[in-house]
């Protein structure tokens, strides 16, 4: 039986790329920026760039990090391989579910690669499942507490690409375990 539930890596490896960018560029803009102020010729279009980078960069990744923390904080997700079923714990409520019953699964991740399959923006690595069972009902899982489902369950998967992944009030209306 695999159980997985939120834990300290999979919180931090979606905002590893992000923190990495505000880093580098916060380097690079303090550099920039004594140089600038040592010689008097300190610009506002260098405080706008950084905070440009800012907003485009660190602030989407958090807001994702959050909407996603806040479903899944306490859910819990096991696969049975004796029953063949599927565990979903969320809030004292326990969610059984037959992978037979498993119609497919529904990736919804970002919108945003270029033709050669580049990430273009820094919230590229959030996603969430929505699993379809034969019988119109439906479940989500974000990427906090399992990743990789479509390689644990076999069965279709349909990607489902949105700009900006979050889980809104349209998937939480038809999910059952919301």
């Amino acid at each position: 039986m695999k159980r997985n539930k939120i834990n300290l890596w999979s919180f931090i490896l979606p905002l590893l790329k992000p923190t990495l960018y505000l880093l580098i560029i916060s380097f690079f803009w303090s550099i920039l920026y004594l140089d600038l102020y040592l010689k008097e010729k300190l610009n506002i279009y260098l405080i706008l760039v950084y905070i440009l980078v800012l907003l485009i960069q660190i602030i989407p990744s958090m807001i994702l990090q959050i909407n996603y923390y806040l479903f899944d904080k306490s859910t819990i997700f096991e696969i049975d391989n004796r029953s063949l079923s599927l565990i979903i714990s969320r809030k004292g409520i326990e969610y059984i579910i037959k992978i037979d019953d498993v119609d497919r699964v529904r990736m919804i991740h970002a919108k945003n690669y270029d033709n050669v399959q580049r990430a273009l923006m820094p919230w590229s690595p959030h996603y969430f499942y929505m699993i379809c069972l034969k019988n119109d009902e439906e479940y989500i899982v974000t990427r906090l507490v399992v990743r990789k489902l479509e390689n644990l369950l076999k069965c279709r998967i349909v990607y489902k690409r949105k700009w900006f992944p979050l889980i809104s009030k349209y998937e939480l209306s038809r999910a059952k375990n919301r």
